[in-house]
């Protein structure tokens, strides 16, 4: 990883698109929102040669509406083994504790 930035190596091959649906808000309309996925287990510096073990996860939105931001969530865990199904729980929890996202589904 080094001289890489960690969002730039994260980002090679997305795992999987998600989809899922956010109510009104700021006077845009419900909306279905589609994100691909990527994650990647990192070493990161934790100083005086030694590292630590994270994984990090991105969720892109693309084709977003136009003239809409699209969302992203970008998020370390330390969980040694980042399944999808850990990436998506851990996105779902921040979307709920968050209360702005819909309900989490994997698009087919």
């Amino acid at each position: 990883m080094k001289g890489e930035k960690l969002w730039q190596r994260t980002i090679s091959e997305s795992i999987c698109e998600i989809a899922f649906t956010i109510g009104s808000r700021h006077g845009i309309k419900t909306r279905t929102v589609r994100q691909k996925l990527w994650v990647q287990r990192v070493d990161l510096p934790a100083g005086k040669g030694k590292t630590v073990a994270a994984t990090s996860i991105i969720a892109r939105e693309f084709d977003a509406p136009a003239g809409v931001k699209p969302i992203e969530w970008r998020g370390l865990t330390s969980r040694s083994e980042a399944s999808l199904d850990d990436a998506i729980e851990l996105i779902d929890w921040y979307r709920t504790s968050r209360r702005r996202w819909g309900q989490l589904r994997i698009a087919a």
